[in-house]
């Protein structure tokens, strides 16, 4: 799109939000590029980033605007390899106070500090933005969510990002991705969160690196699980934890969450296997995991044999758990089995109904759900989870018992009410297709064992009256003779 046509669209959000048009809640401010909503995308234009002082300003007082996406660039441009002064090893430098850039950004960051309307914070920006934005971080009570992606060259304003975390006291999300913080500066971030976000509900910090050179971050990690009394949704996937992070403590408290994404980790390492320990986690009936996230780290070998039957185990036992993802491990036919019997043991009634009827996903291809990818799901397994999606978990037990254990089900218990029996055990039979989502699969294998129970009837009842008529007088005690 030519210059002319972006500054026009420029304008055209300009007066939208100083119109306070209620259609219009979020903003992309970045560089021009192709993203999927245009409409919303305010563009950095020419070397002085005009319009971007006005913006600030209109979106200080707008009181519909609720989301809004940053990617500023606050260094200067590095040398090409071919110049001259080209340094692989030159630190980049923040842009001068008096570059029109930069003139632009705090301006518009000193407009923006009166806004409080604004729920969600996205920053992806080279360069430090938090003491610029911190008046503003301070003052919205409103702001819920905290994104930060992938901000170069965190360290040399790191103490502006811890400010950031204290300042932001209403937070209920946060999200730092991608930024390799280590050990020392993860523990810092986890002890802002513990101490000045009471009300923290969910934290994503995957692709960093807490577990590395200092064993702070996993420590103080420990500490905000224990004192959080909302935390429900923890990511900490691809941080290169080991196994022994979870011995010392951090375990015992995963089980307070209801979502865990750990996957892309080495929880194997050495002596202690960090998965037997997820296991057994899953196991304690105190555990209110309902999602977990175990994509395996590319060092690591893939869920098979007995790794994969701690799992198994742990889960014939479980009644919280929905969703379990195995990452890209592939599961072979004995991997299978294990979870089919899961599902549905069909060794006996008892068993079948103490089966797993809480799992609805289990995904084994990476990023792809059961339900998306059920070329990859043995065709039992996906009826299992899909039948377990029911709400009414006795209707599941029902229905799995109808379907696989018919040749088990006995109707010799009921003789002894007669005929008065018939009615409730055929309404038992009817009920079961009725429950499910898709009658055609299951109403065949339902109507047989219905038809089962009704010929057993018939066959059994004229015996048992015979016997009722030629045995014991029910008013005088005495047989019968027969003729």
């Amino acid at each position: 799109m030519a210059y002319f046509q972006r500054k026009q669209k420029n304008n055209n959000i300009i007066n939208q939000i100083r119109n306070n048009d209620p259609s219009f809640t979020q903003i992309l401010i970045s560089w021009p590029r192709p993203v999927p909503n245009d409409d919303i995308l305010f563009s950095l234009l020419g070397d002085d980033w005009e319009g971007l002082e006005e913006l600030g300003d209109c979106i200080g007082r707008n009181t519909n605007v609720t989301h809004i996406n940053l990617y500023f660039d606050l260094n200067e441009e590095l040398p090409d390899e071919d110049d001259d002064d080209y340094d692989e090893y030159a630190e980049p430098q923040a842009l001068p106070e008096n570059d029109p850039r930069m003139k632009q950004v705090v301006l518009f960051c000193r407009g923006l500090a009166a806004n409080t309307s604004i729920q969600s914070l996205y920053l992806n920006t080279v360069g430090n933005i938090f003491s610029l934005l911190n008046p503003f971080l301070k003052q919205n009570q409103n702001l819920t969510e905290l994104v930060i992606h992938d901000c170069k060259g965190y360290y040399q304003w790191y103490e502006d990002l811890i400010s950031a975390l204290r300042d932001s006291v209403s937070l209920k999300c946060v999200k730092i991705i991608n930024m390799e913080l280590q050990g020392e500066e993860s523990g810092d971030i986890f002890r802002a969160l513990r101490l000045h976000q009471p009300h923290l509900q969910r934290l994503y910090y995957p692709f960093n690196s807490l577990n590395r050179r200092m064993f702070t971050g996993v420590e103080e990690l420990t500490y905000l699980l224990r004192d959080s009394n909302e935390l429900h949704t923890l990511d900490i996937s691809h941080n290169g934890i080991v196994g022994e992070s979870l011995q010392e403590g951090l375990l015992q408290y995963l089980g307070k969450l209801r979502c865990l994404n750990i996957g892309g980790n080495m929880l194997s390492v050495n002596d202690f296997d960090g998965y037997q320990a997820i296991a057994a986690l899953l196991e304690d009936p105190t555990c209110n995991l309902e999602e977990l996230y175990l994509k395996a780290s590319a060092f690591m070998s893939p869920f098979q044999g007995e790794r994969l039957g701690y799992f198994a185990t742990a889960m014939t036992k479980n009644r919280t758990l929905r969703t379990l993802d195995l990452g890209d491990n592939s599961i072979n036919a004995a991997g299978w089995t294990l979870f089919s019997d899961v599902l549905c043991d069909t060794s006996s009634i008892n068993n079948t109904y103490n089966s797993n009827h809480t799992l609805m996903q289990l995904v084994t291809a990476d990023e792809v759900p059961s339900y998306q990818n059920r070329d990859t799901l043995p065709p039992q397994i996906q009826r299992w989870l899909v039948l377990n999606q029911m709400n009414d978990k006795k209707n599941v037990a029902s229905i799995k018992i109808l379907q696989h254990s018919r040749h088990n089900i006995t109707m010799h218990p009921f003789f002894e009410w007669e005929l008065k029996c018939l009615p409730i055990a055929v309404n038992w039979f009817d009920a079961g297709p009725g429950y499910f989502r898709n009658p055609p699969v299951i109403r065949k294998e339902i109507e047989t064992s219905k038809l089962q129970a009704i010929y057993e009837f018939v066959r059994g009842m004229p015996v048992e009256c015979a016997d009722g008529y030629f045995g014991r007088d029910k008013k005088g005690g005495k047989k019968r003779a027969r003729s």
